[in-house]
């Protein structure tokens, strides 16, 4: 008769991980929670919604050649191809359609990966919340991201690549890593064709000239960080290295 040792025996068994796993999921997601609704009271109490897609739409609603020379607008021209349509509506109905789309694209890019459990915790939680109250671009550029990734066809996985580069180049910085990592090349000459094909249409819609005005913009914009000591308080790889005394 086997005697099973105590270093073959778990030391947790099933029932306890999942009562250990439901604890910390609530726990996690009452302090999102708290923090998102000092967040709402401190809006109330100002009187006036604080959420990113304040810029947004003032962006979207501006006169162009404010947009750069004015405002110093961190986001490529490119990037209004997404913001600007959404000026020719009301501030409150432009904000509920461009989370509605939002919401829309991340729950379907979502699913090719998780069930419907997993999106409904993600968008309870404090990420899934901040990023849907304060109207940020992270819903439509996760959701090509994620879409890019996923899909099987080089030339559309190219191309969800290429526009979510086009919205916000940074978030990825390591997509080119992973796809010559897979060889992936025809995704890259495709995203490579995607983004050169939106900066030709912005070309055509406002002129050179926005390129040149957000190339001086930008580093206006890190300036005035630097000023207000925002760039601190970056929660990115950015933040970390200054927290760290290491250049930025």
């Amino acid at each position: 008769m086997h005697d099973e040792s105590l270093t073959d025996r778990p030391l947790i068994g099933p029932r306890v991980r999942r009562l250990l796993r439901i604890l910390l999921l609530s726990l996690s997601l009452a302090v999102g929670s708290t923090m998102i609704l000092l967040w709402v009271l401190m809006q109330l109490k100002d009187g006036r919604y604080l959420g990113d897609y304040n810029v947004f739409w003032g962006i979207a609603d501006a006169p162009m050649e404010y947009v750069y020379r004015r405002y110093r607008f961190a986001y490529p021209p490119t990037a209004l191809l997404l913001i600007r349509p959404f000026g020719f509506l009301e501030f409150w109905w432009a904000y509920a359609l461009w989370i509605g789309a939002g919401v829309l694209a991340m729950v379907t890019a979502a699913r090719r990966m998780v069930g419907w459990d997993a999106i409904l915790f993600g968008f309870i939680s404090y990420a899934g919340i901040g990023v849907v109250v304060g109207g940020q671009t992270s819903l439509f550029v996760g959701a090509l991201i994620v879409a890019g990734l996923t899909i099987a066809r080089p030339q559309a996985a190219g191309i969800l690549l290429g526009v979510a580069a086009a919205i916000k180049p940074q978030s990825l910085l390591a997509a080119p890593i992973a796809l010559i990592a897979s060889r992936n090349y025809r995704a890259i000459g495709w995203a490579a064709a995607t983004g050169a094909l939106l900066f030709a249409v912005t070309i055509l819609l406002w002129g050179v000239d926005q390129w040149i005005d957000w190339l001086a913009s930008i580093q206006h914009f890190s300036t005035y960080l630097r000023d207000h000591d925002l760039d601190q308080a970056d929660k990115g790889i950015y933040g970390l290295a200054l927290q760290l005394g290491l250049p930025g």
